[in-house]
């Protein structure tokens, strides 16, 4: 078989993303996307309060939200069985295995309130069609890379180091979950979120202890861009928050204006705004070889994890760039 009729398509497992990635990618989208994705992750917390899961596993289900809107845009899918099947990936993940026909039932009842499920099974098929296809495209994003860390564990040991109160702890507790409707999970440690809402609970609660990321292994620039990202939804979409639930309005406009006005008169760079068009995203790479493996008859896809990145490409480089084709792919 030639080279040129044999496609490889190489999936690194990416844990995080640039702020240059993501601002590429989110400048050519639609901004009415933002508020569906609010309503994705209302309708996660929804279906996941009637299945009582714990907090790992609706947050691992807008991760994936937010992860599947960097490669597709949510107005061209099905976003409420978007929903469900990334809830139920992450049911999966989490160890808080759900059976399918358990989550597609309360997915009928919250969307078809007041009917009885057993004479609309036409209906629950359908559904279940289309979680499965999604469940495949989450596992091929994720490049099957189940690897997960909550920043939850970390507020709670960072609180009782600092000697914090139980209810400092909680409000904290609270900003990691909504932490979930942002990039900040994709982009920063969860190390980072943990002290960025240890630091915004000490505004809130005007604690004059202060916190220095640096103790905590949390480079201050990662820190204070994780308290930009979270008080950035405070301010645009405070209803749909835990935090803005139990804080009035102005007191959480003041405290973003307050950031805003620290980071002007600070010397750090700005946050990035701008970035160049010519420069291909991860969106526009996963398009071109998914359609570089749709016209071609004979194709592979290699998913790889972090720690096999420096060997796949050291071995690729010799075998392919030095040797051609390799023998086991000119046999396929």
């Amino acid at each position: 078989m030639s080279e040129e009729k044999h496609v490889l398509s190489i999936r690194l497992s990416r844990p995080f993303y640039s702020e240059n990635e993501i601002t590429r990618i989110m400048q050519s989208r639609d901004p009415k996307e933002n508020g569906l994705k609010m309503q994705a992750f209302h309708w996660i917390s929804e279906m996941s309060r009637s299945l009582k899961f714990p907090v790992r596993t609706s947050g691992l289900a807008m991760l994936l939200i937010s992860r599947i809107q960097l490669f597709y845009s949510l107005a061209e899918l099905p976003l409420i069985e978007c929903a469900t099947a990334c809830l139920f990936v992450a049911c999966k993940v989490e160890d808080t295995a759900k059976k399918l026909r358990e989550v597609l039932l309360i997915h009928f009842q919250h969307k078809h309130p007041g009917l009885d499920a057993d004479s609309h099974t036409q209906i629950i098929d359908e559904v279940k069609r289309k979680v499965l296809g999604l469940e495949r495209m989450i596992l091929e994003l994720l490049c099957f890379d189940f690897r997960v860390r909550h920043p939850h564990t970390y507020v709670i040991k960072f609180a009782k180091s600092l000697n914090f109160t139980s209810s400092t702890a909680v409000v904290a507790w609270n900003i990691c979950t909504d932490a979930y409707r942002t990039f900040a999970p994709l982009k920063y440690p969860v190390s980072v979120i943990a002290i960025a809402a240890l630091s915004i609970t000490c505004k809130l609660q005007k604690l004059s202890q202060p916190i220095i990321p640096r103790n905590f292994c949390a480079p201050t620039l990662l820190t204070e861009g994780a308290i930009a990202d979270l008080l950035d939804l405070y301010m645009h979409f405070q209803p749909y928050t835990v935090l803005g639930q139990m804080y009035p309005t102005d007191l959480l406009l003041g405290l973003c204006v307050d950031f805003q006005r620290a980071q002007r008169n600070s010397s750090r760079p700005p946050k990035v705004t701008k970035v160049d068009v010519n420069i291909p995203s991860i969106a526009d790479l996963y398009t071109q070889s998914n359609a570089q493996l749709s016209s071609s008859k004979q194709g592979c896809t290699r998913f790889l994890l972090d720690c096999d990145r420096n060997y796949f490409e050291r071995e690729y480089k010799i075998r392919v760039t030095q040797d051609g084709l390799p023998e086991n792919a000119k046999t396929r």
